[in-house]
């Protein structure tokens, strides 16, 4: 079943999602790409693998444990930061 491996991946196995042409989330090794569409990103580890995202995912994260008063982990979202 060619569907299995798409339904059973997890973020850390996703190579490279391109969104409108435009690479938007990937592994580390595909950060030419984004600097040759002049996308700003920042490097995070997702469940213990370096990725690329575009946007502040980390900034919005901290900003969320401020809010709350303490280090807010997401199950579904298993990226490391500090406060």
């Amino acid at each position: 079943m060619a569907y299995k491996s798409v339904v059973t991946a997890e973020l850390k196995d996703v190579m490279l999602v391109v969104i409108d042409g435009r690479p938007a989330y990937g592994a580390a090794e595909f950060a030419e790409l984004f600097d040759y569409f002049n996308i700003k990103y920042q490097e995070v580890i997702l469940d213990g693998v370096k990725k690329i995202v575009i946007g502040d995912l980390l900034g919005l994260l901290r900003r969320i444990s401020r809010a709350v008063g303490f280090k807010k982990e997401f199950p579904f979202l298993p990226v490391e930061f500090e406060l």
